[in-house]
């Protein structure tokens, strides 16, 4: 396809903006305008499934037209989105290392905010992570900076806030694995830990309005048929 349309995925990653290889997707070995390069591509031309792969000439005439005009528009937008993670994630981190060590502020708070991070921004977030997951991240890390400038001041009330949650995701991080290594879709284990992540924006920033109305009890359930699979 980059052949047919004489370009290159490099040629493509120039047209995204620098400030996303300049950001915090960039920690460790992580080439996040590669990464959303590369994505755009198999998005625009249908390459996901490798059974479905144009097999004739028409064929491939066909896919390379239409995936031509999708191809700029993804980009753009998968950039875009990239951007306003990284601006949440960097602000979301900043608050957090600013609290680091400070009066008020539990470690074992700090800690619980350190290991949600590592799951909503794992190196491969842009090459992986569903459009519509991604377009939530930020709500999220709006969510965590509420909850961590509101720490010092309330450190029994987050903890009072935290343990409403805490059942929920000991429950996911002792299970995951396993439970995927018994069968159950991958998918729906990831969609439950979004589901805690809805639940910590209803519990520690309503403000920030959650996506989605849940309550304990109907986590409850959706963790029941989870398991139950």
């Amino acid at each position: 396809m980059l052949i047919a349309l004489a370009t290159t995925i490099d040629a493509l990653e120039k047209q995204l903006p620098a400030r996303i290889a300049a950001s915090v997707l960039s920690d460790g070995s992580a080439k996040p305008r590669r990464q959303i390069a590369a994505r755009a591509i198999d998005e625009a031309f249908s390459l996901a499934d490798a059974t479905a792969f144009p097999r004739t000439e028409r064929e491939f005439r066909e896919r390379l037209e239409a995936g031509h005009a999708r191809l700029a528009p993804t980009l753009a937008e998968l950039g875009r989105l990239a951007l306003e993670v990284a601006t949440e994630l960097d602000l979301a981190r900043q608050t957090l290392r600013a609290l680091t060590g400070k009066p008020g502020a539990p470690k074992a708070a700090l800690d619980d905010v350190r290991l949600q991070l590592e799951y909503l921004a794992p190196p491969n977030l842009l090459d992986h992570t569903p459009r519509q997951r991604l377009r939530a991240l930020p709500l999220y890390l709006r969510a965590i900076r509420v909850r961590l400038e509101r720490l010092p001041n309330g450190p029994q009330k987050d903890q009072s806030k935290a343990d409403a949650v805490r059942p929920f995701w000991k429950g996911w991080l002792d299970q995951h694995r396993a439970l995927i290594a018994r069968g159950v879709p991958v998918e729906d284990v990831e969609a439950f830990r979004y589901l805690i992540e809805e639940y910590r924006v209803a519990v520690f920033a309503p403000e920030v309005g959650p996506g989605v109305s849940l309550s304990p009890k109907r986590l409850s359930e959706a963790w029941e048929q989870l398991t139950a699979l």
